[in-house]
């Protein structure tokens, strides 16, 4: 952690392996970890830039929500964002899409969050493919329900300065 003495950043490495460790052995197990530990959990695999096991480790847990019926609006985010992180925007807008047609329940902070990461996504789709104007429309669509709910969010800001970016086109 920049800023931290030595010993002060290898503690809060120690913490990050730990929480890893832990959200590891739990999908090993094949156990659904409460809430209240999945977001440290999370939070660690993030500091660390763990994409691709973050992806992994969300997937597992979506599957085992959705074969007990659990609440899954937080693992849909994580699943989503992991994926995005991880350079995979389809993988994270098919989770999204997939949570919006489940209409499981989630907080509109959370609805905002997820839409956010989705209309990135989408931006991501149309600079990685070269521009197909329908990934803009969905991205704008994704976009405009997240502003809906939070409009002063910085996240949402950025995703409408790439939007806007994008649409503009190169040059």
């Amino acid at each position: 952690e920049a800023g931290l003495p030595p010993s002060a950043a290898r503690k809060a490495a120690v913490a990050d392996l730990e929480a890893v460790h832990a959200a590891e052995m739990a999908r090993r197990d094949g156990k659904l970890p409460e809430r209240a530990l999945r977001g440290p959990w999370v939070r660690a695999l993030k500091r660390n830039e763990l994409h691709r096991q973050g992806a992994q480790l969300a997937q597992s847990w979506r599957e085992l929500a959705n074969s007990c019926g659990a609440p899954w609006s937080d693992i849909a985010l994580h699943l989503a964002w992991f994926q995005r992180a991880a350079g995979h925007p389809n993988r994270a807008i098919e989770t999204a899409r997939d949570f919006w047609r489940s209409k499981a329940p989630a907080s509109q902070t959370e609805i905002a969050m997820l839409a956010t990461v989705e209309a990135a996504a989408w931006i991501d789709r149309f600079e990685r493919k070269g521009g197909a104007p329908p990934d803009l429309v969905e991205a704008r669509r994704a976009a405009a329900k997240a502003y809906a709910i939070s409009p002063t969010d910085p996240e949402i800001q950025t995703v409408y300065q790439r939007l806007k970016a994008a649409e503009a086109g190169p040059g």
